[in-house]
C-alpha cells in the first residue's frame, strides 16, 4: 500500500495515530446518522482492527487517510476491501468513504473514492468494485453516481446489523467494473 496524490489530496495506508480521528468520527451523531450506532473510542479501535484484519486475511488495499494535500490536514478515510460473507453481496470488493463534516460538499469523497478505485482496478486486478449505502444517504448516493456506478434495484439488500424495525436498514447497492 503506497500514497496516491490528487489533485487536493493525498492518500496514505492509515496508521495507528488515525485512530483518534476515527474515534472522534465515529463518535459523531452526524457522521454516524446513518450507521447503526455511535461508537466509542473502544468500540471504534476494534472496528480498526477489524478493518486491518479484514485487509490482510481477505485482501484488498485497506483504509487510506485522506490529508489535505495543501495545509496536510486529516480530512476522513476511503476504504477498499473485500465484503464480509454475512453481507448478500458478498463475494466482493467494496469501497467507502467517510469524511469530518465540515469538509462535506467539495467534492473530497469523489476525488479519493475515483483514486482509489483506480488503484484497485489498476494494482489489484480487480474486476469489479461495490457501494452500499442507506437508502436515503443523499451523499453517499450522490458519490456513487458521479463515479458512475451503477444501481441494479434487484440487488438491495436489508442490511443484516440494523433491527428490523430501523427504516435504515434497506440499503441500495451500486457497482463499478474497471474500465
Amino acid at each position: 500500500m503506497s500514497e496516491i496524490c490528487t489533485e487536493r489530496l493525498r492518500l496514505r495506508p492509515w496508521t495507528r495515530e488515525d485512530r483518534a480521528l476515527y474515534a472522534a468520527m465515529n463518535a459523531d451523531p452526524t457522521v454516524m446518522r446513518y450507521e447503526t450506532g455511535r461508537l466509542t473510542r473502544a468500540e471504534s479501535d476494534a472496528r480498526a482492527d477489524e478493518i486491518d484484519h479484514i485487509r490482510s486475511e481477505l485482501g484488498g488495499l485497506g483504509m487510506y487517510a485522506s490529508d489535505l494535500r495543501l495545509t496536510g490536514e486529516t480530512i476522513g478515510f476511503t476504504v477498499v476491501l473485500a465484503v464480509t460473507d454475512d453481507l448478500p453481496c458478498w463475494p466482493a470488493t467494496q469501497i467507502g468513504w467517510r469524511l469530518v463534516p465540515s469538509m462535506w460538499g467539495n467534492g473530497y469523497a469523489t476525488e479519493a473514492a475515483r483514486a482509489l478505485a483506480r488503484r484497485a482496478f489498476e494494482d489489484l486486478g480487480i474486476a469489479e468494485i461495490i457501494a452500499f449505502s442507506v437508502a436515503s444517504n443523499r451523499r453517499s448516493v450522490a458519490v456513487m453516481h458521479r463515479l458512475g456506478m451503477v444501481r441494479l434495484s434487484a440487488e438491495d439488500f436489508v442490511h443484516p446489523e440494523f433491527a428490523a424495525t430501523d427504516p435504515r436498514r434497506h440499503h441500495v447497492l451500486y457497482r463499478l467494473s474497471a474500465p
